[in-house]
């Protein structure tokens, strides 16, 4: 399910111990992310690339390229609402593209409650953009090759 995460810790020569000390989990937990078992909450992705230093979209496979590119301001934050708007959609019409409720989806864009994994990556394929840009971790918008 998170095809780089294992790959860029072997390459790092880190241990999964390691990985999941830094985390503040339990190895067996950290472990059940790398085999797909369990998803990894997006606190725990957003700690994964700032630890490696590289994208958000490198760790959900959604790119190859390990480049990452940092907000220039410490920005962070949720911008489903703006991206949306600037597309011209509402919330009824994000969330069913995404296949929830207008009500749940309207908790995500007030930050009520965190996007999972599985929403940002279909957020970001609907608008063209990298994950790193929908949590407000780059100023760059492109999606990364």
């Amino acid at each position: 399910m998170y095809p780089h995460i294992r790959d860029i810790r072997e390459d790092r020569d880190k241990l999964q111990r390691e990985i999941a000390d830094y985390l503040g989990i339990t190895s067996t937990a950290y472990g059940k992310y790398e085999t797909g078992q369990n998803k990894i909450p997006v606190k725990n992705v957003i700690a994964l690339a700032e630890y490696y230093d590289v994208s958000i979209d490198f760790l959900l496979g959604e790119t190859r390229s390990l480049i990452r590119h940092p907000a220039t301001t410490d920005k962070r934050g949720n911008r489903l609402r703006e991206i949306r708007k600037r597309h011209n959609f509402n919330q009824t019409q994000i969330a069913e593209k995404i296949n929830m409720s207008q009500m749940g989806y309207s908790k995500y864009e007030t930050g009520e409650i965190l996007l999972n994994t599985h929403t940002l990556i279909k957020l970001a394929r609907i608008y063209n953009v990298s994950i790193d840009y929908l949590l407000g971790l780059t100023d760059v918008e492109e999606r990364y090759e």
